[in-house]
């Protein structure tokens, strides 16, 4: 299984599957603003609960880190509310797959991230929009899409990369296995050689007595 990489194609069956439309995309990018009100509250209290978990917080123990961190989910944050998800789009999500992947990050904290990000700005949403009900709903359900889509790309690149590295682990041990195999073979031949000089060298031993 090779790495799954953004392409025109990839782009159209996602949107497809999670029927993410050009008129979600529109709402999407109506949020963009009132999304940013939210934006320095919910990184801070998003990191608070990252850094309540022990497992996580190892994460963030170098100098820096966590300040990195921040300055990368902001912007993570409000290009959900780009409008505009195309195939570089995509390759930022599964790139995002890919780090979480090298650096040893479980499915179960990146599931609980996206849990947080629905809990924190769904009440927001219902909030900005509560005088018009029909477009609370349409913008409820064009939020829910495009997380639940990016979750799917991290999560397939998480996949896809993890299984690669099994599989070339695998090729690793079967040529090790192959080599191994190769030098017992040389060693059996040359036991086996050894042992018939000896067998020979003791015949004309016995003659010579």
């Amino acid at each position: 299984m090779t790495s799954i990489k953004s392409s025109p194609e990839l782009v159209q069956s996602m949107k497809m599957y999670f029927q993410l439309t050009s008129e979600d995309e529109q709402l999407l990018a109506n949020l963009q603003e009132p999304a940013a009100k939210y934006l320095d509250s919910f990184v801070e209290e998003f990191y608070d609960l990252l850094l309540s978990w022990p497992e996580t917080k190892a994460f963030f123990s170098a100098p820096g880190a966590i300040d990195r961190a921040k300055a990368g989910q902001k912007r993570y944050f409000l290009s959900l509310f780009a409008g505009k998800y195309d195939e570089n789009y995509f390759e930022q999500r599964l790139s995002v797959g890919r780090t979480h992947d090298r650096i040893g990050v479980l499915p179960r904290y990146y599931c609980a991230a996206y849990s947080f990000y629905l809990c924190y700005m769904v009440p927001h949403f219902m909030y900005v929009f509560a005088e018009n009900s029909q477009e609370r709903a349409k913008v409820m359900q064009a939020f829910s899409k495009i997380v639940f889509l990016d979750l799917s790309l991290a999560w397939e690149a998480f996949y896809t990369e993890r299984e690669e590295r099994l599989q070339k682990e695998k090729e690793k041990l079967e040529r090790r296995r192959l080599e191994m195999e190769g030098v017992y073979n040389i060693t059996s031949e040359v036991l086996n050689e050894r042992s018939d000089q000896l067998y020979e060298l003791q015949k004309m031993k016995g003659v010579l007595l």
